[in-house]
């Protein structure tokens, strides 16, 4: 076993979060000034077993473990040596870009957990504050920005003649990976939207809240006393630093129509009713607090929309009825519904559980079972279904081209890589 080509970009821009007390930590290697962890290694290697490019048998001998760890630090000191190198050449990363990646990421873990306090209990049991997380993660992010940039810069003018390209498939040709399997989507969104008087009662609260404002009250004062956002409330309402488009519509024009210090009147987003305030605006970015009300949903109401998510799919099935007509009346997706409800073509394997597993086991022109997300309750139908196949140059020519190009790219950072540890101080501990 052997991640020689290690730079596929899948482990080189891969954050390294590390779960374990870092003072509890032995270090494993040392590259230049920079140590690696053994809670590093660990994760690393847990990583490749969950997505399946280490098995379990492998891990299961002493020998095999040792061989596995020794595979793996190999991998981790060549990234470190890329960051060496990207450090060298002076390659520069904004505080603004870490901070936006670290925003979308943040928000996307704290959705997982039913309140702010489960998730920072979480955190506590691997040994994190939000702070040590927070720094944790922007480091990684910095270091991944740094990598990819680095490698971009040096190693992406690669040209290939069309005899390259023929050459490489037959003699690879046996190992290539297959075309994967690919379908075509089309959906109805029943939206979770709440009954009337949940949202009557919410507009007025958020409008009392309002009317405090206008009268001087401290926005950060009110936050605390009334936002609904428990991750945010306790800081005032502090959301944090958003570039335009990372924020949901109307929030995202609302905010960057504010002026720095101003706050808008109470706007209507899928959460509830939020007031926004500008804090502070810096190159393309901007920070912002927020007072949210929100509309839950009530089990009266959750009993409704599953039972009209019911009602619509069982008229999808039935073939004398039309899944775009059917889309263009039910439909809370507003970028599809006028579309007969198309969202586009996707391989299977991207998809995420369980839609990936229904359309694996389905036909053209299937109704798959309802999907309840975020959003709502989703009924997908299978506009087309194509299997996977074997690459041929014929049908493929451009796909060899750049797996072709991702080869000889690989071999390059390989004797890159070989010449310049020669440069760097390396102390291999295991």
């Amino acid at each position: 076993m052997r991640w020689k080509t290690v730079f596929s970009l899948l482990f080189i821009l891969f954050p390294l979060f590390v779960f374990s007390q870092i003072s509890e930590d032995r270090i494993v290697a040392v590259v230049g000034d920079d140590p690696i962890l053994e809670s590093e290694l660990n994760f690393a290697v847990a990583t490749l077993v969950q997505q399946g490019l280490i098995s379990g048998d492998e891990l299961g001998t002493e020998e095999g473990k040792r061989r596995v760890m020794e595979d793996v630090l190999e991998r981790l000191v060549e990234e470190s040596l890329v960051l060496v190198a990207a450090e060298r050449e002076s390659i520069q990363v904004s505080e603004d870009e870490v901070d936006s990646i670290w925003n979308e990421r943040w928000e996307r873990m704290k959705e997982k957990y039913p309140s702010a306090e489960e998730f920072e209990q979480e955190l506590a049991s691997f040994g994190f504050s939000v702070k040590t997380f927070r720094e944790k993660m922007k480091r990684d992010i910095r270091n991944s920005l740094l990598k990819e940039r680095f490698l971009q810069r040096k190693f992406t003018m690669v040209e290939l003649s069309d005899e390259d390209v023929k050459s490489f498939y037959e003699e690879f040709k046996d190992s290539l990976p297959d075309i994967p399997a690919s379908v075509e989507l089309a959906a109805i969104l029943i939206e979770a939207s709440p009954d009337s008087e949940t949202v009557r009662r919410a507009r007025e609260k958020i409008e009392k809240v309002y009317e405090e404002l206008v009268k001087g009250s401290s926005f950060e004062v009110c936050a605390k006393r009334y936002s609904e956002d428990d991750a945010t409330a306790k800081k005032g309402g502090i959301l944090g630093r958003f570039k335009r488009g990372d924020l949901a519509a109307p929030l995202d024009s609302v905010v960057f129509s504010l002026e720095v210090g101003k706050f808008s009147e109470p706007v209507r987003s899928r959460k509830g009713f939020e007031i926004l305030k500008l804090l502070s605006k810096s190159n393309e970015t901007v920070e912002v607090a927020h007072i949210l009300v929100k509309t839950p949903i009530t089990p009266e109401r959750y009993q409704q929309l599953i039972s009209l998510a019911d009602s619509v799919r069982t008229l999808a099935q039935d073939t004398l009825c039309d899944f775009g007509e059917l889309a263009r009346e039910f439909s809370n997706d507003a970028a599809t519904h006028n579309t007969s409800g198309y969202l586009g073509k996707f391989y299977v394997d991207d998809l995420l559980p369980p839609l990936k597993e229904y359309v694996k086991g389905a036909t053209t022109g299937d109704i798959l079972p309802i999907i309840e997300t975020d959003e709502g309750f989703q009924i997908f139908k299978v506009v087309s279904f194509t299997p996977g196949r074997k690459l041929t140059l014929e049908t493929d020519f451009d796909i060899v081209r750049n797996i072709a190009r991702n080869h000889k790219v690989g071999k390059q950072i390989d004797s890159w890589l070989e010449r310049f540890r020669k440069t760097v101080y390396i102390d291999i501990r295991i």
